[in-house]
């Protein structure tokens, strides 16, 4: 009989450290659409990785993805055009004023395919906006 116990389902890994001196921690978990996928969180130490681990367990148990999606800037305000921006109570004039000024320079420009994780960092945009 063996002394190890068997982890189960979407636990994760025990942390296991790398070459690099940081600690990983896997996480098997399937998604929506039934297909088994495997996300791999990184620490500093032990208990960092299990702390993340611990973040992505959380997630995946409110019925959210295990991390976020890397969507672009563009492909938000289309999405954000299509749904809030239609269905905000602010006037016609108004909705009729954001689309077309988001679509030239937003979805239109260089800006737009900027990774949305990324374009809040100030590095990241300096550029763009000059």
């Amino acid at each position: 009989m063996s002394t190890t116990k068997r982890r189960g389902n979407s636990e994760g890994s025990n942390p296991v450290q790398r070459a690099d001196g940081r600690w990983q921690v896997h996480i098997r978990h399937t998604d929506e659409d039934g297909s088994s996928r495997r996300h791999t969180v990184y620490g500093n130490t032990a208990k960092e990785a299990r702390n993340k681990a611990a973040e992505v367990r959380a997630r995946l148990r409110a019925n959210l993805p295990a991390k976020d999606r890397k969507i672009t800037l563009g492909k938000f305000t289309a999405e954000w055009i299509d749904s809030s921006l239609e269905a905000s109570d602010r006037k016609a004039t108004t909705k009729n004023l954001y689309g077309p000024i988001a679509r030239t320079h937003i979805i239109g420009a260089t800006i737009g395919a900027k990774p949305l994780d990324n374009s809040g960092h100030p590095t990241s945009t300096r550029g763009q906006l000059s």
